[in-house]
């Protein structure tokens, strides 16, 4: 047992019983019995309670101590939450209150792992990473927002079944899986919000062919209209050099809205109230995407990002749940499929053919093993 300190105070113990596995090869455990004094001053002490075999497991144990009635101190009783009337005074040895929060246990040691009851998990974005205004991405299961279950009719005149929720529509489920992103779960998005999430930086291919971003989203924040809104909005920043410069790219067909002139103007945007994703009413679930073969920076890149970006004014004049986004993903169809081909597609091929493919390679920098492959 580990020392304390305090006034002397003479204690008997009543029971200290550990319950433990002998072996990993035993199923049913056993009681190992308390093997210190029945009585000692609770003073500072190291007390040799109990034994256990080296390749013992501990299951369980508790203590209960009482005083003999020889108190020269009293006090009111432990409280957990006061301090001074807890173990936020005095020094732990071997123990932790850590490991269990907010109870006392044995330390965990150096050269053991450690197990969790995983009750309390934390989903977190794999690769993507979040940036600007703090607390606003999150990733959650959407069958756990709350709110009733409705059907709506979206601002591209498409039924869906949406849930209340943030002063709007959210979606029921994901599109693909059980997780997505969303913009502050269960609560209005906020006012004030300049926020983004980073994708990873992927090479750019050595042949590009419809090299193209891809996403479902569902968008749900506060504009006054919805072709030339002057609210809220969101949009898609690539960069092409690893994140250093992001430019404001357009999808396919366009954002079909605008933005507050009190946005700040992304680099290659058109000006202030540049075109950007808003809608007065829920999207519903939508598939944009992003071809970039044409665009002018492309030429010249070795590497491509792109980032998600949503604004909000600091004066809303309703609330709005956000934007929820899942099945992101980068394409490039490459090279185009061939083959050669020595015969005849519509029958026999002809007798005595005979024919050749010649590969011109320059082999004057090479001074190791080459080989040639086929299929």
């Amino acid at each position: 047992m580990g020392s304390a300190e305090s006034r002397r105070s003479a204690v008997s113990l009543a029971i200290l019983m550990l319950a433990m596995s002998m072996s990993p090869l035993l199923i049913q455990a056993e009681d190992v019995p308390w093997i210190g004094p029945s009585t000692f001053l609770l003073e500072e002490a190291i007390i040799d309670g109990f034994e256990i075999e080296s390749n013992g497991t501990v299951t369980d144990a508790w203590i209960l101590l009482d005083s003999d009635g020889s108190d020269v101190h009293s006090a009111p009783g432990w409280e957990a939450g006061n301090i001074g009337r807890n173990f936020s005074n005095g020094v732990g040895q071997n123990t932790s209150t850590t490991l269990f929060s907010g109870e006392l246990s044995l330390d965990n040691a150096a050269n053991h792992g450690r197990i969790h009851d995983f009750e309390e998990l934390e989903y977190r974005f794999n690769q993507w990473v979040p940036g600007g205004t703090t607390s606003v991405w999150e990733i959650i299961n959407p069958s756990s927002l709350s709110g009733n279950l409705v059907t709506i009719n979206t601002s591209f005149n498409q039924t869906q079944t949406a849930r209340e929720n943030g002063g709007g529509h959210a979606p029921r489920q994901a599109t693909e899986g059980s997780l997505l992103a969303l913009t502050q779960a269960d609560n209005s998005l906020d006012a004030g919000v300049h926020s983004w999430i980073e994708s990873p930086i992927h090479p750019v291919p050595n042949y590009v062919s419809n090299l193209t971003f891809t996403l479902d989203h569902w968008l749900h924040i506060w504009t006054d209209s919805d072709s030339s809104g002057s609210g809220a909005g969101a949009w898609i920043e690539a960069s092409f050099d690893g994140g250093n410069t992001w430019n404001w790219v357009e999808p396919e067909g366009g954002y079909g809205n605008t933005i507050s002139t009190a946005a700040p103007i992304p680099s290659g945007a058109n000006g202030s109230g540049f075109p950007a994703w808003a809608s007065m009413n829920a999207t519903g679930w939508q598939r944009s995407q992003i071809v970039f073969d044409d665009h002018p920076m492309l030429a010249n890149a070795s590497s491509l990002s792109v980032r998600l970006v949503i604004w909000t004014p600091i004066t809303q004049l309703a609330e709005r749940p956000g934007w929820f986004v899942d099945r992101v993903g980068f394409e490039n169809d490459g090279h185009p499929p061939g083959a050669w081909f020595h015969g005849n597609l519509n029958g026999e091929y002809a007798a005595n053919a005979e024919s050749q493919l010649v590969l011109e390679t320059n082999l004057s920098g090479i001074s190791g093993p080459m080989v040639f492959q086929y299929a």
